[in-house]
């Protein structure tokens, strides 16, 4: 008999539920993305997972593998998850360019978005991390009354750069300040 009544075997069972419980419990709990938000006439503008790297990969639905690597060694990738809310016209047309959106630090610099079919190269090997950033956000694309599209947005930009905000220029005008 074990102290108060339970038994070895009991206490053995108890033990297995509460490991259980709790690795079912830490495999659903994770930290809390940081995002922000901007508001314009017609759209609701939400930015998240921002993400400073070297090079994307990516293959296309041909087969074709292609990596985008900053124009300097001096330079990231900087990855914007965007989202675009349509709150306001039965249907938006956007052509997502580089006249779409931009980047700017607190001096007011500005950095536009990337073309991802300009500024890829074709690679014959598979890359790590492929197709981690799909879709981009770019092109065009047709957005109805209370829906959203959503993609990756690819800004070269020096590595010292600490970027403040984000404008989206595309049949609205949306300011995003983005958290510090």
């Amino acid at each position: 008999m074990w102290r108060d009544g339970l038994t070895a075997r009991q206490v053995l069972l108890l033990t297995a539920v509460l490991a259980f419980t709790a690795a079912i419990l830490a495999s659903c709990v994770k930290p809390v993305e940081r995002s922000s938000w901007g508001w314009g006439r017609s759209f609701v503008v939400n930015v998240s997972q921002i993400r400073k790297i070297q090079q994307v990969a990516y293959f296309d639905d041909d087969g074709k593998r292609y990596v985008i690597r900053t124009s300097s060694p001096d330079n990231q990738l900087l990855l914007f998850k965007v989202v675009i809310v349509n709150q306001e016209v039965s249907k938006a047309l956007l052509l997502v360019d580089d006249d779409a959106a931009y980047i700017e630090n607190l001096r007011g610099d500005r950095f536009i978005p990337l073309d991802h079919t300009k500024a890829r190269v074709e690679v014959q090997e598979s890359q790590p991390e492929e197709n981690i950033y799909l879709p981009f956000l770019w092109g065009e694309l047709e957005v109805v009354l209370n829906y959203q599209v959503e993609g990756w947005m690819l800004f070269d930009v020096p590595k010292d750069v600490k970027i403040t905000r984000f404008n989206w220029q595309e049949a609205d005008s949306v300011t995003v300040e983005l958290a510090r």
